[in-house]
C-alpha cells in the first residue's frame, strides 16, 4: 500500500543540529553534552557545537555561523538550532537571547546589549 509505504520513510533524508551557548556560560554543558549524545546515538543526526562569543559586539560572530549552517538547508534535509541559555520576550513582543551575568549591575547592561544583537 502506497500509503503504508510513505509513512515508513522518514521525511528527511538528513538532520543536523547546531548547539549554541555563550562562551563563558559553562552552567549549560552537561545538558548539551547529554542532549548531543542522544541526538548522535539514538537518531543518527549531525551535530555541531558552537559558543556565541562574549565580545562587545558578537552578532557578527553569531551571524556569520548561522548563514553556515543554513547554507545545508535542502527539503529533505531537517536544520534544527538550540540555544542553551537565558532569554526573554521585550517589550515590542520579540525574543531576545542574553548572556547571564551574575552581578545584577553587570547583567543589566549586558542583556540590553546583547538582547538587541541576538533578536530573531
Amino acid at each position: 500500500m502506497l500509503i503504508q509505504r510513505s509513512a515508513e520513510r522518514p521525511p528527511y533524508a538528513t538532520v543536523s543540529v547546531l548547539l549554541l551557548r555563550w562562551e563563558e556560560d559553562t552552567s549549560t554543558d552537561q545538558d548539551l553534552l547529554s542532549l548531543e549524545k542522544v541526538l548522535r546515538e539514538t537518531f543518527g543526526y549531525r551535530t555541531e557545537r558552537w559558543s556565541i562569543p562574549t565580545c562587545a559586539n558578537p552578532s557578527i560572530k553569531l551571524g556569520v555561523q548561522m548563514a553556515s549552517f543554513l547554507e545545508n538547508a535542502r527539503p529533505d534535509h531537517l536544520l534544527i538550532i538550540y540555544y542553551a541559555g537565558y532569554g526573554y520576550v521585550g517589550a515590542d513582543n520579540q525574543l531576545y537571547w542574553a548572556r547571564y551575568v551574575a552581578n545584577c549591575c553587570r547583567r543589566r547592561r549586558h542583556s540590553q546589549v546583547h538582547a538587541r544583537i541576538s533578536k530573531f
